[in-house]
């Protein structure tokens, strides 16, 4: 109960770290952005993580307020960095995408605001949670679309023999490990609206079985992470620091080999 919240974040501090070293030698933005995102993120799954464990067998209480509080501040963080991301590389000319941006930050930290006022506020299974899980996902959301119409536009160039190889499939990789997150992101939202609607969120929240299959998917939500986590690690490995066999197999039949 305890190891594995922590064992699950391992993969995402692999990734920032990696990520942050990348960005001390190239100075860009977007580098530091994403290295943001990944450490923010694996400081965030934990105490979610042991907050849901403790809800689900102990009910309400001030420990699983304050796991849930830094939680929700560390993954708000996180999902403001990766919504910059997206702003600066694919739209940083864009007047509406910077509003985006300043929009969606501004709506994650005043539901993690609103999530702080009471134990009820902050349980996880209520309107506030839900609408954080959903602002949570439409970052990621955001940042999978935009990534997969890259690398629709960059895959028509490099048959022209316009675009490199390597580069199109930066842009497909990293719609695999944002639409990996995304996916999860709206599982977890999903699982909060049935929760809610159906009334058993209360129940678990008092430390009583409800019955049905709740306690069943909330095992299964936690080891989805553990699913898409080898995804991620592989696919962002591989954009930022391909093997050269992976590259001489990108590049293997492409115009420009030719």
């Amino acid at each position: 109960m305890y190891i594995a919240p922590f064992v699950a974040a391992v993969p995402f501090a692999f990734l920032g770290l990696h990520l942050g070293g990348v960005a001390r030698r190239s100075g860009a933005l977007p580098d530091r952005l994403l290295a943001a995102f990944f450490l923010l993120l694996a400081a965030g799954v934990p105490p979610r993580m042991l907050a849901v464990d403790l809800a689900t067998h102990v009910g309400r209480s001030w420990t699983g307020f304050w796991l849930s509080a830094a939680a929700s501040l560390a993954i708000g963080s996180a999902l403001a960095c990766l919504a910059a991301f997206t702003w600066q590389v694919f739209r940083p000319g864009k007047r509406w995408a910077k509003r985006v941006f300043q929009m969606h930050a501004a709506a994650m930290f005043a539901a993690f605001a609103a999530g702080t006022t009471s134990l009820r506020a902050a349980d996880g299974s209520g309107p506030i949670a839900i609408v954080f899980n959903g602002l949570a996902a439409l970052a990621l959301v955001w940042a999978f679309a935009e990534c997969l119409l890259y690398y629709r536009r960059m895959r028509r160039q490099r048959v022209v023999g316009l675009a490199e190889p390597v580069l199109a499939n930066r842009f497909l990789l990293w719609a695999v490990w944002t639409g990996a997150l995304g996916f999860q992101g709206i599982v977890m939202m999903l699982l909060r609206i049935a929760l809610w609607s159906s009334g058993d969120g209360e129940v678990l929240l008092r430390g009583e079985d409800p019955g049905g299959p709740w306690l069943a998917l909330i095992a299964a939500s936690k080891g989805l992470l553990a699913i898409v986590a080898p995804a991620i690690v592989v696919s962002v490995w591989l954009s930022f620091s391909p093997p050269a066999a992976y590259r001489r197999w990108l590049e293997k039949g492409s115009p420009r080999a030719a």
